[in-house]
């Protein structure tokens, strides 16, 4: 191959392309900040200081994680359709039922439906992880933030129809 062409085949497409998201990412965040929300000074900083600065931090890594995947080597990138499944399924199965059934039950499936994408573990050690995962949701959404999202909803509540009788 003559000096200055490239060979497309032998950059690290992962890094690449995980590089590229994150800068994607980031700019999206950044954009968003600057232009819809109010930043302030940063003795009174407005809602949009951190989204910005997160995005500022995340956009570089990005640009930094994308140019230096295209100066090296990388390996053929195989992406297996099990995991694919798996993780999409996973995220498909948390929104679906974190409204009717509670943020535990929700964590729990999604978790255990992720889980299912590596043999890595045997069911008790997944049903740890899903548990372990589920605390955490708990403590950190439920309790730290008070979101206000059931944390259980095992009886889902039918709607009253609101017409005349």
């Amino acid at each position: 191959m003559p000096p200055g062409d490239i060979n497309v085949l032998s950059k690290d497409y992962k890094d690449v392309l995980g590089g590229g998201l994150l800068f994607a990412t980031g700019a999206y965040a950044l954009g968003v900040a600057l232009f819809d929300l109010p930043i302030g000074p940063l003795g009174r900083m407005g809602p949009g200081m951190f989204p910005a600065l997160a995005g500022g931090v995340v956009t570089t890594l990005g640009l930094g994680i994308t140019l230096s995947a295209l100066q090296r080597r990388g390996t053929p990138a195989r992406v297996g359709l099990r995991s694919t499944v798996c993780l999409l399924g996973a995220i498909l199965l948390f929104s679906l039922l974190i409204p009717r059934f509670g943020l535990v039950p929700a964590v729990m499936v999604a978790s255990l439906t992720a889980i299912h994408a590596s043999d890595a573990l045997r069911l008790p050690g997944k049903l740890l992880l899903a548990a372990g995962l589920a605390l955490i949701a708990v403590l950190l959404f439920g309790y730290g933030f008070q979101l206000q999202v059931p944390l259980f909803d095992c009886c889902p509540r039918r709607e009253k129809s609101r017409g005349r009788r």
